[in-house]
C-alpha cells in the first residue's frame, strides 16, 4: 500500500515543499555524478583584416599560369598561348616578401623573385635560349614582372595570400642570330591559384 505525505511550509514568504512516500514504495535509483563540468570548445580566432593592397599578402602556393605572345621580332611559329605550373615558396611567414618560384617538370627550374615593396610587385631573371636561327639556339636574358590582384584567406583562415596575379615576360636575344634582328618577345602572364 502506498502511502504520501506532503509537507507544505512558509518561511518569510518562501514556499517549502517536501515529499516523502511510505515503506511500501523502493526507493528511486541515484545517478551517480561524475563531477566533470563540460567546457565549452574554444572558439577560433576572428580572422586578420583584408590587405589595404593584394601585395600586401603573402605570395605562396602553386599557380597556374597561362602566358600569352603579344609581340615578337622573330618569325614565331609555336603557340601564341601556353600554360604551366609554377610554384611560389615566400622567404617570410606573413605578408610579402621575396620568394624562391619553381617550374617543376621535364624542362624545370628555379630562380629568385624579389618583392619590389615601391611598386607592390614582383620581379625575377632568368637566362635560356628561347630563339633559334639555322638550328643555333640564340641565348637570351628573360625578365619577369608580376603584381598581385586578388586575394583571399588560406586554409588556416589565418593569412591572406595571393590568388591571382598578372604581369609580363620580356625576352631579348644577347647576339644577332642572322635569321632576324636582334630578338625580343612579349608575354602577357596571368596566374591562378591552384586549388
Amino acid at each position: 500500500m502506498k502511502r504520501s505525505l506532503m509537507l507544505v511550509a512558509t518561511i518569510s514568504g518562501l514556499s517549502l515543499v517536501s515529499c516523502t512516500t511510505s515503506e511500501d514504495e523502493p526507493p528511486a535509483a541515484s545517478t551517480p555524478s561524475t563531477g566533470a563540468v563540460p567546457t565549452p570548445s574554444a572558439s577560433p580566432a576572428p580572422p586578420p583584416p583584408k590587405p589595404a593592397r593584394p601585395s600586401d599578402a603573402t605570395l605562396t602556393g602553386e599557380f597556374d599560369v597561362t602566358a600569352t605572345l603579344v609581340s615578337t621580332s622573330v618569325n614565331f611559329r609555336g603557340p601564341r598561348t601556353s600554360r604551366y605550373p609554377l610554384l611560389f615558396d615566400p622567404k617570410c611567414s606573413q605578408g610579402p616578401c621575396d620568394v624562391l618560384i619553381t617550374a617543376p617538370g621535364r624542362e624545370g627550374w628555379d630562380s629568385r623573385g624579389l618583392f619590389l615593396r615601391q611598386q607592390g610587385r614582383y620581379r625575377w631573371l632568368r637566362r635560356y635560349s628561347p630563339f633559334t636561327c639555322d638550328d643555333e639556339e640564340i641565348p637570351a636574358n628573360a625578365e619577369y614582372l608580376i603584381r598581385p590582384m586578388k586575394v583571399r584567406l588560406d586554409e588556416d583562415g589565418q593569412t591572406w595570400i595571393v590568388s591571382k596575379f598578372e604581369g609580363s615576360l620580356n625576352e631579348r636575344a644577347l647576339k644577332l642570330g642572322g635569321c632576324f634582328p636582334l630578338g625580343e618577345s612579349r608575354w602577357v602572364l596571368r596566374g591562378r591559384l591552384a586549388e
